[in-house]
This record gives structure tokens, C-alpha cells and sequence, in this order.
């Protein structure tokens, strides 16, 4: 008698289909969730101004601007760094002996119209013709910033 009613429970979780999962009539009555609310996208950024990027690349010498930034890049030791006011110029001479006819780069270019290289005897120049009144000159990264 004492298996009696261990037989009679392991009968009915058996007799099942399914043990785990209660019979319709003796399930309990559904939870009703709270109604979610209607999601709402998240405000986008505004879309910055475009910013002009331009790049040229002469071999031994890089120029690249980015917004108001113009940075010079090569691998030639800087012998000076000097501005001019009329027409407003920045120039980098580079201490070494290059030969190459002046080039004239031109750049659609709100602040940067124009970059003259030049080669003299024992340097050559760069000239970059600015649009704006006081550029800033980052002479450790070779790079002139207008404002």
C-alpha cells in the first residue's frame, strides 16, 4: 500500500503527453502584459557640412587638407618656415638639393587655392597661397590651419 500513491502520480505524469505542460482546463489564466509603447526612432545627427578633402602626392613630397587643415608631409629636414603678407603666403624651404622644374598645384579650396615648389641650389620651396587672414602654423607637423 505504501507504493500505492507513487504509482497512482508516475500513472498521471505518464498517462501525459507531455508531463511538464499542464492540461487546458487546469492551466492558469494568461498574464496580460503591459501594451508596449510604439518605439520612436532615435533622432538622427544633423549632417555635418562636407568637409573638403583633397590630397596630392608628388613622391617625395604629400600635401593633404583636410577642412581648414593643410598638413605637408616628407621626409626632407625643414631648413625654415617663414610668412608673407602681400599675397598672404605661407612658405616651408626644405633643406635638400632637389632638381625639378616650379609646379603649380591648384585646389578647389575655400582657404587653400594654391601651392607653388620650387628648386633652388641647395633647398626648395614650398609657397601656399591662403585665403584666410590668420592662419595658424604647426611647425612640428608641417601643417598651416585657417579659421
Amino acid at each position: 500500500m505504501k507504493g500505492l500513491p507513487l504509482l497512482l502520480a508516475l500513472s498521471v505524469l505518464l498517462a501525459r503527453e507531455n508531463p511538464f505542460v499542464l492540461p487546458d482546463h487546469l492551466s492558469a489564466p494568461p498574464i496580460h502584459s503591459f501594451p508596449t509603447l510604439p518605439s520612436h526612432p532615435s533622432p538622427s545627427p544633423a549632417p555635418k557640412a562636407k568637409v573638403p578633402q583633397l590630397q596630392r602626392d608628388l613622391g617625395f613630397i604629400q600635401f593633404h587638407i583636410e577642412g581648414d587643415r593643410l598638413v605637408v608631409r616628407t621626409r626632407d629636414p625643414i631648413k625654415r618656415i617663414f610668412t608673407l603678407d602681400r599675397p598672404r603666403k605661407v612658405v616651408f624651404d626644405f633643406a635638400k638639393s632637389r632638381d625639378f622644374g616650379t609646379k603649380r598645384l591648384s585646389f578647389d579650396h575655400p582657404h587653400f587655392p594654391e601651392i607653388t615648389l620650387g628648386a633652388h641650389k641647395s633647398f626648395y620651396r614650398v609657397a601656399i597661397r591662403l585665403k584666410c587672414q590668420n592662419p595658424q602654423i604647426d611647425r612640428s607637423n608641417l601643417a598651416v590651419v585657417c579659421h
